[in-house]
C-alpha cells in the first residue's frame, strides 16, 4: 500500500515538475512574441534594446529541459532581427530629426533674412524719395533765385548743374545699398535651392 502511495506522489511530482517546465518555456515564448511594443505604451529605444538584451540572456541560460538547441536558436533569431530592425529605425529617426532640425534653422536664417532686407529696402526708398524732395527743393529756390534777379544766368547754371550732380550721386549711393541687399538676397535663395536639390537628388 506504502509503494503504491509513494509511486502516486511520485508520479504527481512529475507531472508538476513537467508543467512547471512547460509553463516556464510559454513564459519565453510569450516574451519573444511581445517583441512588438504597444502603440500606447511606446517604450524609448534604450529601453527597448535593454529589454531585448536581457530576453537573450534569459533564453541562452534556459535549460536545455524547457527549450531545445532549435528553439533557443529561432528566439535568438527572432530577438536580433528585432534589435536590427530598432537600430534601422533608431537611426532614421535621428537623421529625419536632424534634417528637420537643420531646416528649420535655415528657415529661420532665411525668414530674418527677408526682413531685415525688407526693412533695408524700406528705409532705402525713404531715403531715395527724401533726397529727390531735397533736390526738388533745392533747385526751385536756386530758380526762385535767378527769377528775382539774385544770381546771374551763369551762377544759375552752375548750382543748378551742381545740384543735380549731388542729387544724381546719393540717389545712386542709395540705389546701390538697394541693389547689393538684393543681390544678397539672391545667392541665399540661389544657394538654399541647391542645398534643397541635391538633398533630393541623393534621396
Amino acid at each position: 500500500m506504502q509503494k503504491e502511495l509513494d509511486e502516486t506522489i511520485a508520479l504527481i511530482e512529475e507531472k508538476q515538475e513537467q508543467a512547471q517546465k512547460a509553463l516556464d518555456k510559454k513564459t519565453l515564448f510569450e516574451r519573444v512574441d511581445a517583441l512588438a511594443p504597444k502603440k500606447e505604451e511606446e517604450p524609448s529605444y534604450e529601453q527597448k534594446q535593454a529589454e531585448l538584451g536581457g530576453l537573450k540572456l534569459d533564453i541562452e541560460k534556459t535549460d536545455p529541459e524547457i527549450m531545445s538547441a532549435e528553439e533557443k536558436q529561432e528566439a535568438l533569431a527572432r530577438i536580433n532581427a528585432q534589435i536590427e530592425e530598432n537600430e534601422r529605425a533608431h537611426s532614421e529617426q535621428m537623421q529625419a530629426e536632424a534634417e528637420a532640425q537643420r531646416e528649420a534653422m535655415i528657415n529661420s536664417v532665411m525668414d530674418y533674412a527677408n526682413q531685415s532686407n525688407q526693412i533695408l529696402q524700406g528705409a532705402a526708398d525713404l531715403m531715395l524719395q527724401t533726397t529727390k524732395d531735397e533736390a526738388v527743393a533745392e533747385q526751385a529756390e536756386i530758380e526762385a533765385k535767378y527769377q528775382a534777379g539774385e544770381i546771374s544766368e551763369e551762377e544759375y547754371n552752375k548750382q543748378m548743374k551742381e545740384s543735380k550732380k549731388k542729387a544724381a550721386k546719393d540717389q545712386y549711393k542709395i540705389e546701390m545699398v538697394k541693389w547689393s541687399s538684393d543681390l544678397a538676397m539672391a545667392v541665399a535663395n540661389v544657394a538654399l535651392g541647391v542645398c534643397t536639390l541635391l538633398k533630393w537628388v541623393c534621396l
